[in-house]
């Protein structure tokens, strides 16, 4: 395995060991992609035929990508981002979601946004469907907020 660099492994790099997780991992940016794309068929049906330990590898994926995102966007607005300044566009995300996942979804960020919970505790309260989507609503909207900044030169 190649050696990873200080801000952590590549994603592709995650799952070099273990063929089977490459169909998660490719799923997970898949999803990304369809969110960004506001493509509602493909956000309904990608997620469809993974198995229970392949969601849960495609969240793991979803979650490292998140964390990359989110410490990119507080570098480039210089302060930390919150959930209660990102709500109106994860809410625009999550519209995407499947109906059956986009109340979830929207609940647990305003619940993060209002400080009645944190991050971590709102996902393992969500089923792994329910948990891929938000993670993949919320970069979604770290993405859209961040292309709208700006240009800055670094510090």
């Amino acid at each position: 395995m190649r050696q990873w660099a200080e801000t952590g492994p590549d994603v592709a790099d995650l799952y070099d060991d273990d063929p089977d997780m490459d169909v998660p991992m490719w799923r997970a940016l898949d999803l990304q992609r369809a969110y960004a794309y506001r493509d509602r068929v493909v956000i309904a049906t990608l997620l469809s035929e993974l198995n229970e330990t392949q969601l849960a590898h495609a969240c793991t994926v979803l979650i490292g990508n998140y964390n990359d995102d989110l410490r990119g966007l507080s570098r480039l607005l210089r302060t930390d981002v919150s959930a209660r300044a990102l709500l109106r566009e994860v809410d625009h995300a999550a519209a995407l979601a499947p109906a059956e996942h986009e109340f979830a979804v929207t609940t647990a960020v305003r619940d993060v946004a209002h400080a009645r919970t944190d991050m971590t505790t709102a996902l393992a309260a969500l089923d792994t469907v329910a948990r891929a989507h938000l993670l993949a609503s919320y970069i979604t909207a770290m993405t859209n907020a961040g292309s709208r900044q700006p240009s800055r030169s670094p510090s």
